[in-house]
């Protein structure tokens, strides 16, 4: 049995580790989204065992503070988004755009990289400046449409355009319903602005980085409000 002395030092280590990150989080040292490093690097950092940063991670995850996937990690969370109501969106809907944002999307910057035009850039920082003034869901996720349908008309493939024309109705259902969880919007025009700015860089690689850990932690974040059916704005 674990001496009470041993089991009081730990409590106040894993008590102390808790309060550090939290602190970490909410002074946006690590940002929403962000991928929390693995046990291993914790451990070294706070001078604990992985036994504290065990314990100390779970305490976080029962608050929400953090959120996880198996076999995708950690990410920062936040808290105010579980005060949403469940989502129209079905897990289909949502593993299914993410299918279409692989095959054309980031191929799309890849593309974009290297032909994009300084028109084509103006057009996607105009997409995100809608973003930026949106007041109402509608509008944010229209703009959020618009940003993404900027980044594949600056790969200059038309057929991957009328591909974005021809499914834009359950793309825009999707994204909405993504857009809806409460408290998501900062989140939401942070990414954007890192992915403009890759973009602006002609940084394909990075954009492309910063669009796989939001499909990661958009997946573990939505998990809890996915519709059993779902699938409001696809074809069934």
């Amino acid at each position: 049995m674990e001496p009470a002395k041993e089991r009081q030092d730990k409590e106040s280590c894993v008590s102390t580790v808790c309060r550090r990150m939290r602190e970490l989080i909410q002074s946006k040292a690590w940002e929403e989204g962000g991928r929390i490093p693995s046990e291993h690097k914790l451990a070294e950092q706070f001078s604990v065992s992985r036994v504290v940063v065990r314990e100390a991670l779970q305490t976080l995850r029962t608050e929400r503070w953090i959120i996880t996937r198996h076999g995708a990690g950690s990410f920062v969370s936040n808290p105010n988004n579980f005060l949403s109501p469940p989502a129209a969106l079905g897990e289909q809907d949502f593993q299914e755009l993410m299918e279409l944002r692989r095959c054309i999307e980031f191929r799309a910057i890849e593309l974009a990289a290297a032909a994009a035009s300084d028109g084509d850039l103006a057009d996607i920082r105009t997409a995100l400046e809608q973003m930026e003034a949106a007041d109402n869901l509608e509008q944010f996720t229209q703009a959020d449409y618009g940003f993404h349908y900027a980044i594949v008309r600056a790969s200059h493939n038309r057929i991957f355009c009328r591909t974005m024309d021809a499914c834009r109705e359950p793309i825009i259902f999707c994204l909405r319903e993504m857009n809806r969880l409460n408290d998501s919007r900062e989140w939401g025009i942070s990414l954007h602005q890192k992915i403009y700015q890759a973009m602006a860089a002609r940084n394909a690689g990075q954009a492309v980085k910063y669009l796989k850990q939001n499909t990661e932690y958009n997946y573990a974040r939505l998990r809890p409000f996915f519709s059993n059916g779902g699938g409001a704005g696809r074809d069934k």
